[in-house]
């Protein structure tokens, strides 16, 4: 009996000892494998055919074109994973420099990588400066920033002509590059009731602004002489307008806004089925 167990537990060792042999050799065939890959990618990341030694940047406004291009170039000077150098074509981190790019150049909207040869192309499209942002009515055209089509505001300006503005006086002076404004959804909203009531009255909206509780729309260029649009912000858009179109149509607004519209400090479309105004 205990022969049988001897003979079975130094078989049961025998085997053990080949699973671990087996084991080894496969641990050393792996670590030489690595071993190798990491002197082929050093080898390789030595090759001159393989460095970028050129950048090109098209589209864009030449200054952004011209920064992105020095902000590219620094880049290249790094090291991927602290060994591998960011100009060889084979290793450089297309995507970690497109999102350090989006993050260090707000302006952008768009951006593509092509290495041609040992050329770096790269593709730049900018935001549209499509609307103006002033944190207060009396910083308009002042201390503003310029606002994409999709509410984004992305860039400091005092540059205001032909653009709409929007103001907001219920927050305090912030940084608000990078923030959308309004926060996004009132921002559509403003849009449309800008967009219908132009649409709708024939009167230029040139702006709007935004306290707790309503929307200010200037249908004058220079806002501190109004007159003033008051227009609930969370009403029925459809609704509202059709009460203007409705007042408008009749008098005594029709008659006030046939003559002389600057002579309105402000029409009140806040309340239901009524339209309230006051002459100046």
């Amino acid at each position: 009996m205990n022969v049988g167990k001897n003979l079975l537990h130094e078989t049961n060792k025998k085997i053990k000892k080949r699973k671990q042999r087996a084991r080894n050799r496969k641990i050393r065939f792996f670590s030489l494998l690595f071993v190798l890959l990491v002197l082929v990618l050093l080898y390789v990341s030595t090759l001159p055919v393989f460095y970028i030694n050129e950048i090109k940047v098209e589209g864009g406004e030449e200054d952004t074109a011209l920064e992105v291009h020095d902000f590219s170039s620094e880049i290249l000077q790094k090291k991927v994973l602290f060994v591998l150098p960011a100009a060889n074509r084979i290793f450089f981190p297309r995507g970690e420099v497109k999102e350090d790019i989006y993050e260090s150049f707000l302006q952008i909207k768009k951006v593509s990588f092509k290495v041609r040869d040992r050329v770096l192309d790269i593709k730049i499209e900018e935001r549209t400066k499509a609307y103006l942002y002033c944190q207060h009515k009396e910083e308009a055209g002042i201390d503003c920033y310029d606002v994409d089509e999709e509410g984004l505001v992305f860039e400091k300006t005092n540059q205001y002509f032909n653009k709409k503005i929007f103001v907001d006086d219920t927050k305090e002076s912030v940084a608000v590059l990078g923030s959308v404004v309004y926060d996004g959804d009132l921002f559509f909203t403003t849009l449309k009731y800008m967009q219908v009531v132009e649409d709708a009255l024939s009167i230029n909206v040139y702006g709007v602004g935004k306290d707790t509780n309503s929307l200010s729309l200037y249908l004058s260029e220079n806002l501190d002489l109004g007159p003033l649009l008051y227009v609930d912000p969370y009403a029925d858009i459809d609704n509202t307008v059709i009460d203007l179109v409705t007042a408008a149509k009749n008098d005594p607004l029709k008659s006030v806004l046939s003559s002389d519209i600057s002579q309105v400090e402000y029409i009140d479309a806040r309340f239901k089925g009524k339209i309230y105004f006051k002459q100046k």
